[in-house]
């Protein structure tokens, strides 16, 4: 997630971004790997969840050594402007769908563009496809420092009325433990067009959807902007946009 903004920012700016804002950041994994790839990067972490702020702080945030001073969480929702400005704002793994009216979220990207300083870019992702309405269940193995676990996402009901889908992540462990709903979700399934109209509303402009271009399933990505897409069963894209036009 930090080589595409980099990519994205140098892309529209021809020059490399400096300050991170990492909405929705949870354990601020992606503001970690911000501040350890260059010595002159800084990130603001905003979350309105104190408990996950302090596990950040004492399991990611600690083993970054001097980096650490580059790095801010904030128990903040990211609904308010904040300072300094921001090179790059980030909202992934979809977290803004908790928003679940579009004046909610047009007011949501209105403050993010107001955070963002002159040249700034807003990238978010998005996902779709013909089998986001329908129940499933997805389990991959995860390998993690302490071995590896069994990861399932579940679509467990969806509202055609309200765009409204219930999800949850389970986790299963060799010892045959299981932890069913470890995170449950309450999404409204916005659409690539009416994130960007939102945006558009919102003042952003040069708003560009990026869609993974490489046919193979085991391949690695490779998200380049388009404006006509073949749809399919799950696919996840994401939004770049700028916060002023550029000068």
């Amino acid at each position: 997630m930090v080589d595409l903004a980099v990519e994205q920012y140098k892309r529209r700016r021809r020059r490399s971004p400096r300050l991170l804002r990492e909405d929705f950041c949870g354990t601020a994994l992606v503001a970690c790997h911000w501040v350890k790839g260059h010595a002159k990067r800084r990130a603001i972490g905003l979350d309105l969840d104190e408990e996950t702020l302090q596990w950040a702080e004492k399991h990611n945030i600690v083993d970054l050594g001097k980096a650490k001073k580059r790095i801010e969480l904030r128990n903040s929702d990211v609904r308010a402007v904040t300072e300094p400005k921001a090179d790059v704002v980030q909202a992934f793994n979809f977290s803004y769908y908790l928003l679940h009216s579009l004046t909610e979220l047009i007011d949501y990207f209105r403050i993010v563009r107001l955070s963002l300083a002159p040249g700034g870019i807003f990238l978010l992702d998005c996902f779709g496809g013909t089998d986001v309405h329908q129940p499933l269940k997805e389990t991959r193995t995860v390998d993690g420092p302490a071995g590896s676990f069994g990861f399932t996402w579940e679509q467990a009901a969806f509202n055609p009325i309200t765009n409204r889908t219930e999800c949850h992540i389970h986790f299963s462990f060799k010892n045959s433990k299981k932890w069913k709903k470890a995170f449950s979700y309450d999404f409204r399934l916005y659409s690539l067009a009416e994130v960007q109209e939102a945006l558009l509303i919102a003042g952003f402009t040069n708003i560009e959807v990026l869609w993974d271009h490489e046919e193979e399933e085991d391949a690695d990505c490779d998200y380049q902007p388009t404006t006509v897409a073949e749809n399919c069963p799950r696919w996840i894209a994401y939004l770049v946009a700028d916060a002023e036009p550029p000068k």
